[in-house]
């Protein structure tokens, strides 16, 4: 093996260089060349009639795509609107709490428990009534749910 001088090696440097230079050069022109192609190809397919027929229809499209945007909001916004004023009218069942009551079990147990203590102490049924301030039926009514009990 032959020894390399140190001129040697700074010949081959700049060779280096040199080719380095012709090649990012190269590279260069053929980026600016590519770049001229895609501008040239940019403007044959936008001067094409199918283009521009197809960019016509586009534009159109999404002007229709905007005035839907439109009018399904304003559609939404009467949505909340009704649902607003829906809420507002909204009248709960039974507001007069008419009609019937439920039965109340803890109740009807107190009017038996006074009953059957009246009833032991001798008391008659039109007193029983009287003190407890119901009618007959209702004492009747309320024996027979006792006897149901049993």
């Amino acid at each position: 093996m032959a020894r390399v001088t140190k001129a040697q090696l700074e010949e081959r440097i700049e060779d280096l260089e040199s080719e380095l230079k012709k090649y990012r050069n190269w590279l260069l022109k053929s980026e600016e060349k590519y770049n001229t192609l895609l501008n040239e190809r940019e403007g044959q397919l936008t001067s094409l009639p199918a283009y521009q027929q197809m960019q016509s229809h586009v534009e159109q499209l999404e002007l229709i795509n905007k005035n839907l945007g439109e009018i399904i909001q304003q559609q939404r916004d009467k949505i909340e609107k009704l649902q607003l004023r829906a809420d507002k009218a909204v009248i709960p069942h039974n507001a007069r709490n008419a009609g019937r009551r439920p039965k109340n079990n803890i109740l009807i147990q107190q009017q038996l428990d006074q009953i059957t203590s009246l009833a032991a102490q001798g008391h008659t049924v039109n007193t029983i009534c009287d003190k407890m301030s119901i009618s007959r039926a209702t004492f009747y009514r309320l024996k027979a749910h006792e006897n149901d009990q049993e």
